[in-house]
């Protein structure tokens, strides 16, 4: 689509126009200390209604000077680079980037100059024939298209400089949300044509969704959506889940840093669908080739991060797609949980992905499950088994700093329980108190950890009230003998916020509307 030149403005009566002539002849006087024509030149660049012809002829002509224009020619280059090309003629554009090809590749020490000023052409201005929403516009519709951005081809040499200029380019979030989905698309449109910074690119997104995602939080989004005063009322574990499809008809986000990572997340959604299906056929090879470097992503950036509850779902959407996918990543999160030499809170948080994900997805098959939950409750046996010898006989202990892996598990085996209990007893066909029987969950309930103080209130009470149900484990015992003792948790003041079983469950109930479509259809809600 090409865009025809904005109209010249009116001048001030009374006043001439002087042209500054050729480049050449400019930067010729300059050296002589005449900068009359210099300044000129300068002026005309900075005028956003000169026409199409002369920026045409000013590309045209700096290109065969390109070589003159070193670190003494800031002023000139810089006035270069900051034309809005992007917006003129395919015939301008075209001269740009033959102007900044030849630049870089006679003068690389304006190669951060010339990156600064693609990046900033990533959020367009508003000018006729260019849509102005970027909410409204097919993804794959950018103003990086594919003649411009040969520039970045050009320079594979320079990818350390090319995302530190990224990154600092990045719009903060206090920016409207069109210039934070524009920079992100864009972006996205850059792995195109460098695909070997995909990773870095995806990196770079991601992180800065996890800054938007961390101060963007549950009990506000829903008190603003709500638009109720629950200031003093306590979200309970599971009654997210009955407020989850309430509002799903709504076209938007009220919580305005809410709405600004909805955007965002729809975004990398659509843009996954993109790499990952051809006309509804999924490639396999592109599609496993993204979830390695998402799994990467996760493990560097998202999985550190405490309490976020959005952007860790670009992840249980990528596990979607592939049942291998679902078990690479399990497998991958129970290496890290064994490894005796990752830290603890580390051990933890992997365990409480693990077990979120085989709770929530509704896409993982019972049989699955169901290995998963033997996988945890085996190491728990073998835990108990290894300090038994070291407990006290007839003594409780509850010491989460010590035992803390064995007590997220114990509560991951709850959890995920709680959730696939009935799924259980459908596929059992009535042995369900046989494959209970085997699990022996009674030895760990009942063991000197006392695993059942340590969890969360929440699960205890919904796990104990399924085992009844059923008959299956009895609980009520312990847990009466529990809060009538009121026994010390060791390390539990300490710990503070940051003990991973009061923040256990990291695909809670996803609450962004727009970019729900992808999740909802794919995610088990509590019943």
């Amino acid at each position: 689509t090409t865009v025809k030149s904005r109209p010249m403005r009116k001048l001030s009566q009374g006043k001439s126009v002087r042209f500054g002539g050729k480049i050449s002849d400019a930067l010729e006087n300059l050296k002589q200390g005449d900068s009359g024509n210099y300044d000129l030149v300068l002026q005309q660049l900075q005028d956003p209604n000169v026409k199409s012809s002369q920026i045409m002829d000013w590309f045209t002509e700096v290109t065969s000077l390109s070589h003159l224009l070193d670190k003494d020619q800031n002023k000139i280059v810089n006035a270069l680079l900051k034309v809005r090309w992007m917006e003129r003629e395919a015939e301008v554009v075209s001269s740009f980037r033959i102007f900044v090809v030849s630049l870089v590749s006679t003068n690389s020490i304006h190669i951060r100059k010339v990156f600064k000023s693609l990046a900033g052409n990533f959020i367009p201005e508003l000018y006729n024939g260019f849509p102005s929403n970027p909410k409204e516009t097919p993804i794959n519709f950018s103003f990086a298209r594919p003649k411009n951005i040969i520039v970045i081809q050009r320079t594979t040499g320079s990818s350390d400089i090319m995302m530190d200029v990224f990154s600092q380019s990045f719009p903060f979030i206090c920016k409207p949300d069109d210039s934070l989905i524009w920079y992100i698309r864009n972006l996205l449109f850059v792995t195109s044509y460098r695909p070997d910074l995909r990773p870095a690119i995806l990196k770079l997104i991601v992180k800065n969704l996890i800054d938007l995602d961390a101060v963007t939080y549950r009990h506000e989004i829903e008190l603003t959506e709500s638009q109720e005063d629950h200031a003093e009322e306590e979200i309970t574990l599971f009654k997210m889940d009955e407020e989850m499809h309430e509002n799903e008809s709504d076209t938007g986000m009220k919580h305005p840093l809410a709405n600004k990572l909805d955007w965002a997340m729809k975004t990398l959604f659509e843009y996954f669908n993109q790499v990952c299906y051809s006309e509804g056929e999924l490639q396999l090879q592109e599609t496993r080739k993204l979830f390695r470097e998402i799994i990467s992503i996760f493990d560097i950036t998202i999985m550190p991060v405490h309490q976020l509850i959005h952007v860790q779902f670009l992840v249980f959407y990528m596990c979607s797609m592939k049942q291998s996918f679902v078990e690479s990543f399990i497998e991958h999160c129970w290496k890290k949980v064994v490894n005796l030499n990752m830290p603890t809170n580390v051990r933890q948080t992997y365990v409480c992905y693990m077990a979120s994900l085989l709770a929530r997805a509704s896409y993982i098959p019972l049989s699955t499950v169901t290995a998963c939950i033997d996988l945890l409750v085996g190491w728990a046996h073998s835990y108990l088994r290894e300090v038994t010898g070291f407990l006290a006989p007839n003594v409780y202990h509850c010491d989460i700093t010590r035992h803390g892996t064995f007590y997220t598990i114990c509560q991951a085996i709850f959890y995920v329980i709680i959730f696939k209990h009935e799924d259980i007893l459908k596929s059992k066909m009535g042995k369900l108190i046989y494959y209970f029987m085997d699990l022996n969950l009674q030895h760990l309930i009942v063991s000197p950890l006392n695993p059942l103080k340590a969890c969360l209130s929440s699960v205890v009470s919904l796990f104990t009230s399924a085992m009844r149900q059923h008959q299956l484990v009895y609980c009520d015992t312990i847990v009466e003998r529990n809060n009538r003792q009121m026994l010390p948790v060791v390390g539990m003041a300490t710990l503070s916020v940051k003990n991973p079983l009061e923040s256990f469950f990291p695909f809670d109930p996803y609450l962004l509307k727009r970019s729900s479509s992808f999740v909802h259809p794919i995610y088990k809600t509590w019943e």
